[in-house]
């Protein structure tokens, strides 16, 4: 039977070491619990780790978002797994049906990819992790179901998963879809008037040697602008465009541009909610599914979209190892105090996962609420923008034919 290596700690919060022997990472889990122990690390010994989530055996390199499958192909894909591993199919079926089925050209490829790789001897998370499709989560949960026998349950987990954060995209997306559409269609407008209308009632009143008022003389102005210096206008646009998607790119830029939007009022509580949702639901599956909790973090860190989140999780996985509590790791102030709270609730009964799911939920009803305040908020201002533009290019002509008229 292998034996594994483990850290924790005890009620007093001193940190433990020893080393149990199991049938996977599972089992030693359940038996540190039942001790009253936290575990924090989990490890096999070097030469038996043929079933556990092992960093030798699994080699996961940064996979770009375009590397990645699409949400709905994921989701089909755990989907139909599953449910053939329920009705009794091999892995080796289950992918050749899935292959089979799907219209998809690269999921096709990537599902013969795995089988392939799977004939060769591979397990299903290491032929993953050489896909470079798979985030480090899905990996790392397919590798924890493999060590413990249940991978159809662990796939419907990561199924729902998944569709809930597809969930959460397309409210966001959706939220945000008409706001765009009018402020993009308010800039069409503007650049119109000042190109072709205004110009055109410039020759007008000049033929006509009139004073014009200041509004209307003030919208000339404007047009005469854009006409001699737009193209400049729009050349330094692009540049700064581009040097601030280079500099995003970068470690410090990343964490700016997080940092700002976090702190940016209505949309930044969205963002945030949306982040702690993904987070907490993540925690939960991967703590749910035999995973320590500094295994957990650094997965979890991995594959947060907000840097200032994730950056906070690195620091309390550090936090941790040196003896911390969980909770107390979690202090800080891009998070709200609830969630501290329920996690030392969490840490004290010994249900973490199922704190992480509450935590998730809350999260995401809190995600809807703020969605729908921006929807309600956007929509009026914007109407408000365009409709003063045009109102006052309507104002200034119409000051200026009623002078003309009367002079």
């Amino acid at each position: 039977m292998p034996i594994f290596f483990y850290t924790a700690l005890n009620s007093q919060q001193q940190q433990i070491q020893g080393k149990l022997s199991a049938v996977d990472s599972r089992k030693v889990l359940q038996t540190l619990k039942k001790k009253k122990l936290k575990p924090i690390k989990i490890e096999a010994e070097p030469d038996i780790k043929p079933d556990a989530v092992n960093d030798n055996q699994i080699v996961i390199t940064d996979v770009f978002w375009w590397q990645r499958l699409k949400l709905k192909q994921q989701i089909f894909l755990f989907q139909q797994l599953a449910l053939m591993l329920r009705s009794g199919l091999t892995l080796l079926q289950a992918l050749d049906v899935c292959a089979e089925q799907t219209t998809t050209g690269r999921l096709q490829t990537i599902c013969r990819a795995l089988a392939d790789e799977i004939q060769m001897g591979q397990s299903l998370s290491q032929a993953m992790a050489k896909q470079k499709a798979f985030t480090a989560m899905a990996i790392y949960l397919v590798a924890s179901a493999e060590a413990s026998g249940e991978l159809d349950t662990v796939l419907e987990n990561l199924v729902d998963y998944l569709e809930e954060q597809q969930e959460i995209k397309t409210n966001l997306m959706t939220s945000l879809f008409y706001p765009v559409i009018v402020l993009a269609l308010s800039v069409v407008v503007v650049v119109y008037l000042a190109v072709e209308v205004i110009p055109s009632f410039a020759k007008f009143f000049v033929q006509r040697g009139s004073v014009l008022p200041e509004s209307t003389q003030f919208l000339l102005n404007v047009s005469a602008f854009f006409q001699h210096y737009g193209v400049w206008l729009l050349l330094a646009i692009t540049v700064s465009v581009v040097i601030g998607v280079f500099f995003y790119k970068t470690p410090t830029g990343r964490y700016c541009f997080d940092q700002q939007l976090l702190r940016t009022p209505v949309v930044g509580r969205a963002i945030r909610a949306s982040s702690l949702s993904q987070i907490n639901h993540s925690m939960g599956l991967l703590l749910s599914s035999g995973l320590s909790i500094l295994e957990s973090l650094k997965i979890v860190s991995g594959i947060s979209r907000n840097q200032v989140l994730a950056q906070q999780l690195q620091q309390a996985s550090a936090k941790v190892l040196q003896g911390r509590s969980l909770a107390d790791s979690m202090q800080h102030s891009a998070i709200p105090n609830i969630m501290p709270h329920l996690i030392k609730v969490g840490e004290k009964t010994g249900s973490l996962d199922h704190v992480f799911k509450e935590l998730s939920d809350y999260f995401a009803r809190d995600l809807k609420v703020q969605v729908k305040r921006l929807s309600a908020m956007m929509e009026p201002v914007l109407i408000m923008v365009v409709g003063s533009i045009v109102g006052f290019v309507y104002y200034a002509f119409i000051q200026a034919l009623l002078r003309l008229s009367g002079g």
